[in-house]
């Protein structure tokens, strides 16, 4: 299974945090999640899991959806907003199937967000929260999660940035830009 990792570049002007995150990470990019466009449904429909993951979208999965953490939603699956900038990567042979991707998401939906983990890149002396996630450790928890799986594992730093994330994809032999 390809699969497809977004980036995205909120630039709203009431968007601040967006900006800091971008400033201080030296990034282009300020958020990331799991990209699910139609080829991945197919390829999750081909799976037979395609049911599990309806349920979720209350059997509209209309895309392309995300499935990310933000600190007004926790961790969900959602439909992307396709106006904010963004790029998407797809992962070719990473190890994780479309029946691992469906696990991982029902495992991790409507789970919290973690601002303590945010908090923690800036000052050290704040612990992050168990079982919870911001952006960027939500993906690195899903390669952590499956890493086993594959001969070739991505390698993600543990609480990583957006750009460390985008860095460590971008590098690895089977990712391509969409």
């Amino acid at each position: 299974m390809n699969l497809k990792i977004v980036f995205v570049q909120n630039k709203q002007w009431w968007n601040i945090a967006s900006a800091i995150i971008r400033l201080y990470t030296c990034s282009q990019w300020d958020h990331v999640g799991i990209y699910i466009d139609n080829n991945t449904l197919s390829e999750i429909k081909k799976a037979d899991v395609y049911q599990r993951l309806s349920n979720l979208t209350h059997g509209r999965a209309n895309t392309p959806l995300i499935f990310d953490a933000t600190v007004t939603r926790g961790v969900k699956l959602r439909k992307l907003d396709n106006t904010k900038r963004h790029q998407v990567l797809a992962l070719q042979n990473c190890g994780i199937t479309a029946e691992n991707l469906v696990t991982f998401i029902f495992r991790y939906n409507n789970t919290k967000y973690d601002l303590c983990g945010v908090f923690s890149h800036v000052c050290k002396k704040i612990k992050q929260r168990n079982n919870a996630f911001y952006c960027s450790e939500l993906i690195s928890k899903l390669f952590t999660d499956y890493q086993s799986l594959t001969h070739d594992p991505v390698k993600i730093p543990v609480n990583p940035t957006p750009q460390q994330v985008y860095t460590s994809l971008i590098s690895y032999a089977g990712a391509n830009h969409v």
